[in-house]
């Protein structure tokens, strides 16, 4: 006889959104974390703060017409692994899948609170702190998610050097 508690049994996906969403925390409270190991976990789990300073800067010089200039990023293999000269093939595997992953959990209000405080910070210890955190609210605003549409190959799509594997508008 099954006697199991199956409402206390373990949930994968319960365990995939605590270990990947972002946690209860403000600013002012990172700040007073000491370890070093909790405080880049945090941080990685920031999805606003998960790029670099160019990418921000290059918003702020397209100015506030920039929603309405639709863009494309094209994702290419420059070169077919050293390992394999004769075959200039890339294999893709995995893409969709790293895709989804990346894009199926939401930017969140709390996310978005903690970057601007963020990157004021960095602002005064003499980084850049440029964000623009009113395009990121109608992202918040709109249910968390970005925007795009994204064009990959299958998996076991075998590609040549420059030929797009994903396109991102």
């Amino acid at each position: 006889m099954n006697t199991m508690n199956t409402s206390n049994a373990f949930n994968p996906l319960e365990y995939k959104k605590q270990i990947n969403e972002f946690p209860n925390i403000t600013f002012a409270e990172f700040q007073q974390i000491t370890d070093v190991q909790v405080r880049k976990d945090i941080v990685s789990k920031n999805k606003l703060i998960q790029t670099d300073a160019y990418n921000r800067t290059m918003n702020h010089i397209k100015g506030k017409e920039r929603s309405k200039i639709q863009e494309a990023y094209t994702l290419s293999f420059r070169r077919a692994p050293s390992d394999a000269p004769n075959e200039p093939y890339v294999a893709v595997q995995g893409l969709r899948e790293a895709l989804k992953e990346t894009f199926s959990f939401p930017i969140t209000q709390q996310e978005l609170d903690f970057a601007k405080d963020f990157y004021a910070n960095e602002g005064k210890k003499g980084g850049v702190s440029y964000f623009d955190a009113e395009m990121r609210q109608e992202v918040v605003d709109n249910g968390g998610y970005l925007p795009l549409t994204i064009h990959a190959v299958p998996d076991g799509t075998l590609l040549k050097a420059g030929e797009p594997a994903m396109v991102v508008k």
